[in-house]
């Protein structure tokens, strides 16, 4: 009988926060206020150390702990902190392409306002793609996951849940396709992280 061994998987923690009823009530007029001078109109993108703002502190300390978690089960021997923050209040139709958010060790996306039946974000996988296509996928087959097992996702999406962190290593590409299911506003605070 074969033994199939898994040693190199991609790892994406998930981590509702307990207390976010009462930060989008804290936080509706600051967020207001520190979204008027949004410095790329076209995907609402503002470059503000949410991580250094004492409004936030409550926020961000949530953040660093569940990002010192998922480090303390990598086996990582630093602790971490945030070096670089800011806010997405995606306006309709924009999204962002696949990206990754190079010269930091461990990235997060924190879902502060969205519906869960809005558009994902996506993950893609760093192993593909596999020139041999060994699964056969045509265009045909394309977006039928039925072909796909955890061997060989080429990528997994997350709905924006309210509330919800992801984390995972920064090399990681990821992406958000363009809002257009639902009318409700989607903000969501980045965090990236480097040992202290």
């Amino acid at each position: 009988m074969l033994d199939i061994q898994k040693w190199f998987p991609t790892s994406i923690g998930v981590a509702d926060c307990p207390f976010i009823n009462e930060i989008q009530y804290d936080y509706q007029d600051i967020l207001n206020n520190d979204i008027k001078n949004i410095e790329d109109e076209f995907i609402g993108f503002k470059y503000q150390q949410i991580h250094k703002d004492k409004k936030y502190l409550r926020l961000t300390k949530w953040v660093t702990n569940c990002v010192n978690e998922y480090a303390k089960e990598h086996k990582f021997p630093d602790e971490y902190e945030c070096k670089e923050s800011w806010l997405v209040d995606y306006l309709n139709y924009s999204s962002q392409p696949f990206h990754t958010h190079k010269g930091y060790t461990i990235s997060t996306v924190f879902y502060f306002i969205s519906d869960e039946n809005d558009s994902p974000t996506i993950f893609k996988s760093p192993t593909n793609p596999d020139m041999k296509n060994p699964l056969r996928i045509d265009v045909n087959k394309a977006g039928d996951n039925s072909y796909f097992n955890e061997l060989t996702y080429p990528t997994v999406e997350y709905k924006p849940v309210e509330g919800r962190l992801l984390i995972f290593r920064s090399y990681l590409e990821h992406s958000t396709k363009p809002k257009v299911l639902t009318d409700k506003r989607r903000i969501i605070f980045s965090f990236n992280f480097d040992p202290k």
